[in-house]
C-alpha cells in the first residue's frame, strides 16, 4: 500500500479526533461549531470521495477546540492549533492541485479566504463582491440564448414601469432593511431586483450565502466588522426559511446589527409567500414574522402590462411573446412546460423523470437529487402510475439523458439542471418553472402522491426528515409530517422531537409533547425550553415554570423571555419583567419590542416611549404593534395617523390575522365617524361587524339609531348585546326606554349594573331616577361615584342637590369639578356667588371660562364688571359671543 497523501494524513488525523470525542452527531457539532450540518457532513463524510476539506479557518479552529474539549484533553494551545491549520492548509493544497488548473497566487489566496465555502461568490481580492462587479446571471438569473454569466451584454433590461416596480425596487433598496420582490415563477423577479440593486447600492458588498450557511456566515468577524454596506442577497427565500440555522427573527436582527448598514434583498415565489401567511402553526412562527418585515413588491410578467410587453417585442423582434412574458420566453419556459405536459400523456418514462425530480423539491428535499435516486424513484411512479406500461432501467436512463439536455427554443435551459458530484455522479434540480405550475402557477395544482413522501425519504438523515415533515404539515398532510417526524424521533434528533412535540400539544396528547420537549431539550433544542415552562404553567406548576422559562432565556430564545416576563408579572415582579423586555427589545426583535412597550404601559408617563417602542416593532412588520400604535393615536386624538396605522394592518399580507385585520376595520369606522364622515365609517363599521367585532355591531347600531334606521339598528345592537357587550345593552335599552318599553330597558341593564360595569350603573341609576326611585338609584350612583366614574359622579351630585343633601353635593360637584367637568366648574361658580362668596365664584367661573365654557364666560365678565374691571370683561364677552353664545343664550 502507498504512503498516504496530505489529505488521506489529515482525514485519518481528523477521525481519530473524532472519535476519541465520542463521535459526536453533526447537528451537535454544528450547534457548537456554528456551522451548517450540511458543512459538517461534508467534513466527516464516511465515502471518502464525498469528503471536502474545511476551507474557512474560523470554523475549523471552532471545530478542533469542540471536538478536544469533548474528548476530554487540554484547550489546546495557539502552536497546537497552528500544526492543525498547516495539515488542513496542506490537504486544501492537495484538492486544488488535484484539479489540474493552473492557480496564480491571488486565487491561491481566494481559496483560503474567510468566505470560501460559505458564498457563492467572491470578489478579485478574496473577499465580497460589488454589487456593479457582478452580472444578472451570477446572482442567479436564469441563462438564456442572449445572455449568461460573464457575458451578459446582450440581454437589455426591459424597465418594469407596471405599478412603479423599478421605482419601488430602488427606493426600498436605499431606505429599507429587508426587500421582498414576490411574484410568479419566470416573472423576471432576479433580474429585476438586481437591477434595482445596481442603481440604488452599486458600490456596495454583494454576500450570497451558499444554502445551509447563512447561520455560518454572519458569525464571521469579516462580516460583523466590514465598513461597506452589504446586500445579502436571498434569490429563493423560501429556501433560507429552513434548514439548519434558517433566517429567524433573531438571525435577521444579528444580520441588521451591524455598525455599516445591511439589507436584505430577497425574492420568492407568490405561491411560497401564500402558503407560509395561511399557515398560522407555530412551527411556522418564525418564518412568517420574517415576512412581516420585509417591505413587499410585487412583480409580475411583462404579459401583464401592455406598455412592459410592447417594449419587449420592440427590444427583442426575433421572439415570439404572444400569451407569454419575456422572462418566460427568454428562458424557454412555454416550450419546457408543453414537452412536460406531452411526456405525462405520451411517453411515461420522460414524464415520470421530470415529475420525480419537480415533486422532490415539492415535498421539501432541498438538496439535488442524485441520479440514481431519480431512476429509482421514476421507476416507482411509473409502477404506480403507470401500471400498464412496462418501462426498463434503460429506459428511465435514457428519459433521464433527454430531461437534462436544453432543446432547441428552449433556451440554454433543461427540465432537469445537472450537476456533477467528486464522484462523477450527477444530481439534478428541476427547472422552477415546472414546480410552479405543477404547484399551480396559471392552472390547477397537481396532487404530489401520497406515497411519494416515503419513498423520497426512505435513506433521508433526521433533518431532512425533519424538513421534510414540515413541508407535508404545509401543504395539508398532517398525518404524513407526524410519520416523517417519528422517524426522526427514533434517532433523538431535536428538531424531529420539537416539530412533534409541538403536534402532540396542540393535538391535546399534553403528557406525550412534554416527554417529547424534554427529549428536545436535553438534544439541544433551545425553543423547547419555553413550552415545557408552558406545560408546567398550564398545571400550575409555577416553580418549574419559571426554571424552564430561565434556562431558555439564558439561551437566547426570546419565547421563554416573553413566556417569564409573563409568569413575572402574574407573581407580582413587574420590574423584572420590564428589565428582562428591555434587554430582549434591544435585540431588535419586533416580538420583543412590542411586549417592552406593553409592558410599559403600566406607566402613565411613559407613554412616549411606549409609542417609540410600538413603532420600532411597526416599521419592523409587527402587526399588533402597529394597531396598538394606532389605537393610542386615536386615544390622543390624532386622526390621521391612527388611521395610516390602522390602515397599515388591513394591507398587511403577512401578520395580519383575521382578529386584527377586523379590530383595525373597527378602528377605521371609529376614525371617520370622529371625523363626521358617516358614510365611510358606515361601511367600516359594517365590515367589522360582519367579520364578528361586537364593538363594530354596537357602533353600526348606534349609527343607525341616529340616522332613524331603528329596525336595523335594534338588529345589530340585539346581535352584539346578545354576545355580551355592554355599550350595545346600553344602547338597546335606550331604544326600548325611548319606545315606552321601560320595563324591558330595566331588565336589559340590570345585569350589568349589577356586576359592576359603570356605565350600566350609571344608566340603570338614570332609569330608576326617572320612575322615581331616587333611593333605589342613589347605592348605584354611589358605587360608580367611588370608583371616579365622572358620568356617576355628576348624576350623584346633582341627586344629591334634588335631594336637598347639599353640603354631599358640593362635595360630589367640586371632585367633578377637579376631574375637569366644565358644567361642574360652572355650577360651583354659580353657587359660590349665589351665597355671595364672589371670589370662590370668580375661580370657578375662570376655570370654566379658560376652558371654553361661555356661559362661564359670560357670568365671568358680568363679576368684572361688578369689579370695575371693563376692560377684561369687554374681553370674555367677545370670546362669549364668538362662540355663538349669546346666539344661544
Amino acid at each position: 500500500m502507498g504512503e498516504l497523501g496530505p489529505r488521506e494524513r489529515f482525514f485519518a488525523r481528523l477521525d481519530e479526533l473524532h472519535q476519541a470525542a465520542a463521535s459526536p452527531p453533526e447537528h451537535v457539532i454544528a450547534q457548537h461549531t456554528k456551522t451548517s450540518t450540511t458543512t459538517v457532513r461534508g467534513w466527516l463524510a464516511r465515502c471518502p470521495e464525498k469528503r471536502t476539506v474545511p476551507r474557512n479557518s474560523d470554523q475549523f479552529e471552532r471545530l478542533i477546540v469542540f471536538l478536544m474539549q469533548r474528548a476530554g484533553r487540554k484547550q489546546p494551545d495557539t502552536r497546537e492549533i497552528r500544526r492543525w491549520d498547516q495539515a488542513r492548509r496542506a490537504a486544501l493544497a492537495t484538492v486544488v492541485s488535484a484539479s489540474q488548473v493552473p492557480v496564480s497566487a491571488e486565487d491561491t489566496g481566494r481559496a483560503d479566504s474567510v468566505w470560501q465555502g460559505c458564498v457563492e461568490q467572491l470578489g478579485s481580492d478574496g473577499g465580497l463582491p460589488r454589487v456593479a462587479d457582478l452580472d444578472p446571471y451570477s446572482v442567479g438569473a436564469t441563462r438564456n440564448i442572449f445572455g449568461r454569466a460573464g457575458n451578459a451584454g446582450g440581454d437589455r433590461y426591459v424597465p418594469r414601469t407596471a405599478n412603479q416596480v423599478d421605482s419601488k425596487v430602488i427606493s426600498a433598496l436605499k431606505h429599507a432593511d429587508v426587500v421582498v420582490l414576490v411574484g410568479p415563477s419566470k416573472a423576471g423577479k432576479t433580474r429585476t431586483l438586481f437591477e434595482g440593486a445596481r442603481r440604488a447600492v452599486p458600490h456596495a458588498r454583494m454576500l450570497i450565502p451558499s444554502r445551509g450557511a447563512l447561520g455560518a456566515v454572519i458569525d464571521l468577524p469579516d462580516f460583523r466588522d466590514c465598513v461597506d454596506e452589504i446586500v445579502v442577497w436571498l434569490d429563493d427565500l423560501q429556501d433560507f426559511l429552513v434548514g439548519d440555522r434558517p433566517l429567524s427573527p433573531a438571525i435577521l436582527a444579528q444580520i441588521t446589527a451591524r455598525p455599516a448598514r445591511t439589507v436584505v434583498a430577497a425574492t420568492i415565489r407568490d405561491v411560497a409567500v401564500n402558503r407560509l401567511i395561511q399557515s398560522t402553526g407555530e412551527l411556522t412562527r418564525d418564518q412568517r414574522m420574517v415576512l412581516a418585515q420585509g417591505e413587499f413588491v410585487r412583480l409580475g410578467s411583462t404579459s401583464d402590462d401592455d406598455s412592459e410587453q410592447s417594449l419587449a417585442a420592440a427590444l427583442y423582434p426575433s421572439l415570439n411573446l404572444r400569451g407569454y412574458g419575456l422572462a418566460e420566453v427568454l428562458a424557454g419556459a412555454p416550450e419546457l412546460l408543453q414537452r412536460y405536459d406531452a411526456a405525462r400523456c405520451s411517453d411515461p418514462a420522460l414524464g415520470a423523470v421530470i415529475q420525480t425530480a419537480i415533486d422532490w423539491i415539492r415535498v421539501g428535499r432541498l438538496d439535488a437529487i442524485p441520479e440514481s435516486q431519480l431512476c429509482r424513484l421514476a421507476a416507482f411512479v411509473v409502477e404506480h402510475q403507470w401500471p400498464h406500461v412496462d418501462i426498463t432501467n434503460s429506459a428511465i436512463g435514457e428519459a433521464v439523458v433527454e430531461a437534462r439536455m436544453p432543446r432547441e427554443g428552449s433556451g440554454r435551459v433543461a427540465a432537469l439542471q445537472a450537476e456533477r458530484l467528486p464522484t462523477g455522479e450527477r444530481t439534478y434540480r428541476p427547472f422552477d418553472y415546472l414546480v410552479a405550475a405543477d404547484d399551480g402557477q396559471d392552472r390547477p395544482a397537481r396532487a404530489i402522491p401520497r406515497d411519494y413522501w416515503a419513498a423520497a425519504t426512505h435513506d433521508a438523515d433526521p433533518e431532512i426528515l425533519t424538513l421534510v415533515g414540515l413541508q407535508a404539515q404545509l401543504r395539508g398532510h398532517s398525518d404524513i409530517a407526524e410519520s416523517l417526524w417519528r422517524r426522526g424521533v427514533d434517532a433523538e434528533y431535536p428538531g424531529a422531537l420539537y416539530s412533534l412535540a409541538v403536534a402532540r400539544h396542540l393535538g391535546g396528547n399534553l403528557r406525550e409533547a412534554d416527554d417529547l420537549y424534554r427529549r428536545a431539550a436535553a438534544a439541544g433544542c433551545t425553543p423547547a425550553f419555553a413550552n415545557i415552562g408552558l406545560l408546567c404553567k398550564e398545571r400550575n406548576d409555577l416553580g418549574e415554570a419559571e426554571i424552564w422559562c430561565r434556562r431558555g432565556v439564558e439561551a437566547g430564545d426570546l419565547t421563554a423571555v416573553h413566556n417569564l416576563a409573563v409568569l413575572l408579572t402574574e407573581s407580582q415582579r413587574a420590574d423584572e419583567a420590564e428589565d428582562l423586555l428591555a434587554r430582549a427589545a434591544n435585540t431588535g426583535d419586533p416580538d420583543s419590542m412590542f411586549d417592552y412597550g406593553q409592558a410599559l404601559r403600566r406607566h402613565s408617563d411613559r407613554m412616549a416611549e411606549v409609542e417609540r417602542w410600538f413603532l420600532r416593532a411597526a416599521c419592523a412588520g409587527h402587526m399588533r404593534a402597529a394597531f396598538n400604535l394606532a389605537c393610542v393615536a386615536l386615544d390622543r386624538g390624532d386622526l390621521d395617523v391612527a388611521e395610516r396605522w390602522y390602515v397599515r394592518v388591513q394591507q398587511s399580507d403577512a401578520d395580519a390575522d383575521a382578529e386584527i385585520a377586523m379590530h383595525a376595520a373597527h378602528g377605521l369606522g371609529v376614525v371617520h365617524s370622529d371625523r363626521g364622515n358617516l358614510t365611510d365609517a358606515e361601511m367600516w363599521f359594517r365590515h367589522a361587524a360582519a367579520a364578528g367585532s361586537t364593538k363594530a355591531m354596537s357602533a353600526l347600531g348606534v349609527l343607525l339609531m341616529d340616522r332613524g334606521d331603528v329596525t336595523e339598528s335594534e338588529s345589530w345592537l340585539r346581535r352584539a348585546a346578545g354576545d355580551g357587550n355592554l355599550t350595545a345593552v346600553r344602547f338597546l335599552a335606550i331604544a326600548l326606554y325611548q319606545g315606552g318599553n321601560v320595563a324591558a330597558a330595566e331588565e336589559l341593564l340590570r345585569p350589568g349594573a349589577d356586576a359592576g360595569d359603570l356605565e350600566s350603573m350609571r344608566s340603570y341609576a338614570g332609569l330608576l331616577h326617572d320612575r322615581g326611585s331616587l333611593e333605589e338609584a342613589m347605592p348605584y350612583l354611589r358605587r360608580g361615584a367611588g370608583s371616579n366614574h365622572l358620568p356617576s359622579m355628576v348624576a350623584l351630585s346633582k341627586a344629591l342637590y334634588l335631594a336637598d343633601q347639599l353640603e354631599e353635593a358640593n362635595y360630589w360637584l367640586e371632585r367633578c369639578a377637579d376631574a375637569g367637568d366644565l358644567d361642574a366648574m360652572y355650577r360651583l361658580g354659580f353657587r359660590h356667588v349665589g351665597s355671595g362668596d364672589l371670589e370662590l365664584g370668580e375661580k370657578w367661573y375662570r376655570r370654566a371660562a379658560e376652558r371654553g365654557h361661555y356661559r362661564a364666560m359670560n357670568n365671568l365678565a358680568l363679576l368684572l364688571t361688578d369689579k370695575g374691571e371693563k376692560l377684561e370683561s369687554h374681553r370674555w364677552l367677545e370670546r362669549s359671543r364668538g362662540t355663538g353664545a349669546l346666539d344661544r343664550e
